[in-house]
């Protein structure tokens, strides 16, 4: 009778785990992704996002199609022909999309013509490679209820930009196919090496883990972006019927949410910083009295700050680089800004104080402010009439020294109507390294400086320029002409050398 019971306990068992095998089994979901690498020289994102991605939880797989680059056992290279239009026709098939290269608006493309260009390519005109720009489009957008595409990244200039109501072409692939979110940028990409930390931060970050740590895409895309940028020129296009503005990466942590509607709208979120600068022709340093600034500065320490006041669902460590309590709140009235900067402001400031025990000199910083809106897209008319509203607002205090603004050293608060929902950390204290200043050298004029990064390039112009400390290599930060072109890319060049950093 001992005996009977024990193989019946035996079976039993082993019916359970054999279950259990099943269960799990049939709960992990294989998905696709196409990663392309456009006419850039540097495929170091495209490496981030296929690491991540090969690190998809639960037991969920990636497949992933390499367009315009390869991949080897840790070694990646970009190959002659870079990412074509019938790629972008061809990604529909996949879930995710990772576009890497550099992008333009009016009309909408892809590998356009830039400073610093390689490999074999075509420009791609985004609406028609779509078939989104015909009166039809519903019918004849490649990308279709059939495909299986549902996250989009341009890691690209302007491709969200909304300046010639162009982003209804990508409302249209969005109604037209199961696309739930589309994120890129409305003005200047990152570039190299930025662009890698971005897509590594937009993963995982010690705060909260990212994407895998359950974030949404809006949430995740817009944190990496203000964390390893000053300006951080983020946009997001995404259905709120629901709730599907946190729809996640297909396959990682979070809640999933029902699929829009056909009637459901596509909404634009975007982020958009003051330029310091004003876009205004500089003063010469020497006019100014500044003839006794360092070349160089020397980073002495960093400064940590204490987030444990901060509560949310997305709870992290103490003294990590980005903390994120929450997901945005896009709650705001749409027919009117009801936001207070003021307000909030004040609110940022006391937090910092508080957060950082009153290390962070904010009467000594440069200030910026990104205001964080949403409109309507309609797929037809494009935006919405009236239909823009402010959601938020973020605030950033830039280290400087002498009235220089040293990049990459700032402190940042994200908020909104229901309050702070984010901050980043990038202070770093900082001295002046070496005894040789301004008065030691010949000063580069600016020409002369827009002359080293254009080369013979007769097709792109300087659209902003600006004096900064730039980060060069370890804890050094050099005296350099800070240069945005036309073309999406932004260059440092050392006011003595000429060196591009």
């Amino acid at each position: 009778m001992k005996f009977k019971k024990h193989r019946i306990l035996t079976l039993v068992l082993s019916i359970v785990m054999t279950v259990s095998l099943f269960m799990t089994s049939a709960q992990a979901t294989g998905f696709t992704a196409m990663i392309a690498q456009g006419n850039t020289t540097d495929v170091g994102d495209c490496k981030a996002v296929f690491s991540w991605l090969k690190q998809v939880p639960n037991g969920n797989t990636y497949t992933i199609y390499n367009e315009g680059w390869l991949y080897n056992n840790g070694n990646s290279y970009a190959v002659t022909t870079r990412a074509t239009a019938q790629n972008l026709i061809d990604a529909g098939s996949r879930d995710v999309l990772y576009w890497s290269g550099h992008g333009a608006s009016n009309p909408l493309r892809l590998n356009v013509n830039a400073t610093v260009t390689g490999g074999t390519y075509s420009t791609i005109n985004i609406p028609s490679t779509l078939q989104v720009n015909t009166s039809n489009w519903a019918n004849t957008c490649v990308w279709n209820k059939n495909t299986n595409l549902k996250a989009v990244f341009f890691a690209a200039c302007s491709v969200l930009d909304n300046t010639y109501d162009e982003c209804k072409y990508l409302a249209r692939a969005m109604k037209a196919s199961n696309v739930r979110v589309i994120a890129g940028y409305h003005m200047t990409s990152p570039t190299h090496p930025t662009d890698t930390n971005i897509a590594n931060s937009f993963f995982s970050n010690a705060a909260n883990n990212g994407v895998s740590g359950g974030e949404s895409i809006r949430s995740a895309w817009q944190t990496a972006n203000e964390l390893n940028n000053a300006s951080a020129n983020w946009a997001v296009l995404c259905f709120k019927e629901n709730y599907n503005q946190y729809y996640r990466v297909p396959g990682f942590p979070g809640n999933t949410y029902t699929a829009p509607s056909s009637t459901a709208a596509v909404y634009r979120f975007w982020s958009n910083y003051k330029d310091p600068t004003g876009g205004q022709p500089m003063a010469t340093l020497s006019a100014s009295g500044n003839s006794n600034l360092p070349l160089e500065l020397r980073i002495v320490d960093s400064i940590s700050a204490d987030y444990s006041s901060l509560k949310g669902k997305l709870q992290s460590a103490k003294d990590s680089e980005l903390f994120v309590a929450r997901e945005l709140d896009d709650s705001a009235n749409m027919t009117s800004n009801v936001l207070d900067a003021d307000a909030l402001q004040r609110i940022a400031e006391v937090y910092i104080n508080s957060a950082f025990k009153n290390n962070i000199p904010l009467l000594n910083t440069i200030k910026t402010v990104g205001t964080i809106s949403c409109e309507e897209i309609d797929e037809d008319t494009g935006v919405v009439p009236n239909s823009e509203t402010v959601v938020g607002k973020t605030f950033c205090y830039s280290n400087q020294y002498n009235g220089i603004r040293i990049e990459d050293n700032f402190v940042k608060v994200g908020t909104d109507m229901s309050g702070i929902y984010f901050v980043a950390n990038k202070w770093k204290s900082i001295e002046a390294a070496g005894q040789r200043t301004l008065q030691d050298i010949n000063m580069l004029t600016l020409a002369e400086a827009v002359q080293a990064a254009l080369g013979s390039q007769n097709n792109t112009s300087v659209i902003s320029h600006e004096m900064v400390y730039a980060p060069t290599n370890g804890d050094i930060y050099r005296l350099c002409y800070k240069l945005v072109l036309s073309d999406g890319t932004t260059t440092y060049i050392d006011c003595e050398s000429g060196v591009a950093y």
